[in-house]
């Protein structure tokens, strides 16, 4: 079992502002990546639905150093959908699913963790 409050990630990705644990944080913030500003673009280049890290760091209540810091600091993964539970996963280069939940937010027995 992870620990991870899967209903406080999701909340917090559709814009909630909640105080969460550390692999909670990462977990939202490896769901927020793709829409997230990257380190080099400003609002001007990009679509107004772009999150910056210091918007993901309100939600998180947290620096927007420390959202930065988190996103860099993610293993490469690329998406994919698990076998056991059919929700979306991120798998790491090695093979490893990230922990995730099933549709009740609960840990999908199928996730074998970090490497």
């Amino acid at each position: 079992m992870s620990g991870i409050d899967w209903l406080a990630v999701e909340w917090v990705c559709h814009g909630a502002s909640l105080a969460l644990k550390a692999d909670e944080k990462r977990m939202v913030i490896r769901r927020l990546s793709p829409r997230m500003l990257a380190n080099n673009e400003s609002w001007m280049e990009q679509s107004p639905h772009k999150l910056s890290a210091q918007t993901v760091a309100e939600r998180l209540r947290t620096t927007d150093r420390t959202v930065q810091r988190i996103r860099d600091g993610l293993p490469p993964a690329t998406r994919g959908r698990c076998p056991d539970c059919g929700e979306p996963v991120w798998v790491l280069t090695n093979g490893f699913i990230e922990p995730h939940s099933n549709n009740f937010y609960e840990d999908c027995g199928d996730a074998n963790g970090y490497a």
